[in-house]
Order: structure tokens, then C-alpha cells, then sequence
């Protein structure tokens, strides 16, 4: 079972932000919740930029770095028991732009576990 219609993955395009490191409160034990931790980010934006391909005008794309903000906002100034509602947040801002068809949301938290590069969660999810 597919999740997205594949003749239309084809139309899309990729738009993404890789590797946004962010420090922010996160974890589940009471020492993780005292201080920032770092999380790297990775998000796919799923867009028709068809028009803003025949224009050249910002317009009719995705503004990856409004995205950015919102995130890096996001992550500032609040904190998060799980990667998850992360996770999940981070892809709720991504669908509120009304050109995201579908996101991809990736978090990787690198100091998790002690024998390992990272940890993380990730997510797809469409607009309804």
C-alpha cells in the first residue's frame, strides 16, 4: 500500500533542509529536562513548484527559510518529553504551508545513547 499516489510523487518536487542542528530541552528522565540537548533536523517538503519554475518568483514556492524560522522558534522555546511530538510539530508547521503536499520529518538525537552515533524518529505525513 502506497502512502501518496505515485504519478503525483512524480509531479512534485523536493524542497529540503538538511542538517539543522538545534539545541533544545528533550528526554524523558529529569537530568535530559535540565539542559538544552543538540538534535539534528531533516525535513522534506513534498511541492508542485511547476509555476515557480515558469516565473522565477518566490511566490509560488516554499520559502524554506519561513520554515526555518518556525522551527528554530519552535525549538527554542519549548521542550519535549519525545522525539516524537517533535517530530510532530515540526511536520504540522511544514503542512500549515498551504504548497506542502507532504513532509518528510527526520530527528536525530546525537548524544542519546552512549555506543551509538544517534538516535531519532522519523515521520511522513500528508495534508488531508
Amino acid at each position: 500500500m502506497f502512502l501518496f499516489n505515485m504519478n503525483q510523487d512524480i509531479k512534485l518536487t523536493k524542497i529540503f533542509i538538511k542538517d539543522l542542528s538545534l539545541e533544545c530541552k528533550i528526554g524523558v528522565a529529569e537530568i535530559e529536562r535540565h539542559k538544552k540537548q543538540p538534535v539534528l533536523i531533516n525535513i522534506i517538503l513534498w511541492v508542485d513548484t511547476k509555476r515557480a519554475a515558469e516565473t522565477d518568483d518566490i511566490a509560488h514556492t516554499v520559502n524554506y527559510k519561513d520554515i526555518y524560522l518556525k522551527i528554530v522558534e519552535l525549538a527554542g522555546q519549548n521542550s519535549f518529553h519525545l522525539l516524537e511530538r517533535l517530530a510532530e510539530e515540526v511536520a504540522k508547521i511544514c503542512l500549515k504551508n498551504i504548497l506542502v503536499q507532504k513532509t518528510e520529518v527526520r530527528i536525530e538525537k546525537p548524544k542519546a545513547l552512549k555506543l551509538a552515533a544517534c538516535a531519532g524518529v522519523e515521520i511522513i505525513r500528508i495534508k488531508k
